[in-house]
């Protein structure tokens, strides 16, 4: 599984491990779902970073919060390679071995993984493309999505975004609403593995609730 440093478990790994042995499959936990028109246009051009560290790059999709973004090309991407449809999910995922040394070292993970360098935000197409592959004893590749509903049955992190949750008792930060103490019951109600997203300097009080209230006093 992967987490990053703005998000704070809502359950122990424990409790991880026990969900994923109830949804026995090949895979996982990997959000995986068909993209629509804005998202396939992330691989229609090429997207590259800015050749000087601190340049300003006023056509990134990110705005001016990000010094060192990427930016579009007039250079059309090639198709996706292998056939494969590209999917779209969260990069946030709980894998099983087998499947993880499958995005490690399988020739088709390779392959993608080079196709999807010069992507906008390549890392929610990486893992939920892969989920649906199926690679048989010939080498032919096919991709499965009979068991999506499957994939995505838990979900491993919840945002609160501006658009869809109208009170934010922290702070509204690119669309996101960064927690506070006040959001606590929100938070605890919800049914994933992580919360996003947490800033310390903004109200450290409300991971220090969320770490008694999942792990006690310990």
């Amino acid at each position: 599984m992967n987490v990053v440093g703005s998000e704070y478990p809502l359950m122990t790994n424990y409790q991880l491990v026990m969900k994923l042995l109830a949804h026995k499959n090949d895979v996982g936990f990997v959000q995986s779902g068909y993209p629509w028109a804005e998202v396939q246009a992330r691989w229609k051009y090429s997207h590259i970073l800015p050749e000087t560290r601190g340049k300003e790059t006023a056509t990134s999709m990110f705005g001016s919060y990000y010094s060192y973004g990427p930016y579009k090309t007039d250079h059309l991407k090639s198709p996706a390679p292998l056939n494969l449809t590209i999917m779209y999910g969260i990069k946030n995922v709980a894998i099983t071995r087998d499947f993880a040394y499958f995005v490690l070292h399988s020739h088709v993970a390779q392959v993608l993984r080079d196709w999807l360098q010069d992507t906008l935000v390549a890392v929610e197409h990486f893992f939920s493309t892969l989920a649906t592959v199926n690679v048989d004893h010939k080498g032919h590749i096919s991709q499965d999505f009979d068991q999506l509903e499957q994939i995505n049955s838990f979900r491993m992190r919840k945002t609160f975004w501006q658009a869809e949750f109208k009170t934010c008792h922290g702070q509204v930060r690119r669309e996101i609403c960064n927690l506070a103490f006040g959001d606590m019951p929100y938070i605890i109600d919800q049914k994933s593995f992580v919360m996003n997203k947490f800033e310390t300097d903004l109200d450290p009080t409300v991971v220090d609730c969320l770490r008694y209230w999942v792990y006690g006093s310990e």
